[in-house]
Parts: C-alpha cells; sequence; structure tokens
C-alpha cells in the first residue's frame, strides 16, 4: 500500500478508509509501519490511541495491530466525506470554466449577431 509524492494526511485518509472498509470485522497489521516507517509510525499511533480512534497491540508474532474503535469510525467517516468534497471541489472547478466559456461564446454570437442586423 506504498503511495509515493503524497501529503501525509492523503496517505493517513487512505490508511483509515481502508480501516473502515474492515470494521467490525478485521484487525489489520502494519499499515502504518509500512506507509510511514518505524518512528514516524509510532508517533502517529500514540496519537491515535490517545485520541481514541484506535486499538493498538502485537499480535502473538509481534506485528503491530489495529483496530477503528467507535470514534475511528467517525473519523473514517469523516475522511470520506473530506475526500468527496475535495473531488466535488475539482469537479465544480472545471464546470465553473466550462459555463464561463459558452457565456463568453453566448456573448460573441449575440454581438455579431447585432452587427449582422444593424448593416
Amino acid at each position: 500500500m506504498k503511495m509515493k509524492n503524497q501529503t501525509t494526511i492523503n496517505r493517513f485518509k487512505k490508511i483509515m478508509i481502508e480501516m473502515y472498509r474492515g470494521y467490525p470485522d478485521y484487525i489489520f497489521y502494519g499499515l502504518f509501519h509500512d506507509e510511514f516507517g518505524q518512528e514516524r509510525a509510532e508517533r502517529i499511533i500514540n496519537l491515535l490511541q490517545d485520541d481514541g480512534l484506535i486499538i493498538y497491540g502485537l499480535n502473538r508474532k509481534g506485528h503491530p495491530s489495529y483496530k477503528l474503535t467507535k470514534k475511528g469510525v467517525d473519523f473514517a467517516i469523516a475522511m470520506i466525506n473530506l475526500n468527496l468534497s475535495q473531488k466535488t471541489y475539482k469537479f465544480n472547478k472545471r464546470i465553473y470554466g466550462f459555463t464561463l466559456a459558452i457565456v463568453i461564446f453566448t456573448c460573441a454570437l449575440i454581438l455579431i449577431g447585432i452587427i449582422q442586423i444593424l448593416k
């Protein structure tokens, strides 16, 4: 699940959404460690655990495991909503440009029509 050239929040969002997909049955192993590296992952996990978003532990083989809590599910849903709002914003930006082009084109045609009528 390596993601290159992305901001920390985007990488984090993808992990939280992935964990939400498996809620409540799945326990995930090494997602944060694989994505952020050992030292940084430990800080992120501690922060999430302190905020009550995940339950963290080690499995029998000593691999880190995580599971979302109820607060974590709410947070994952907020991440999904953030994702959707970013996509909507990009779409609206494109549509605005298209609408502006149509308005300018229409005004040009009206101007050409008026010139033709006045001749």
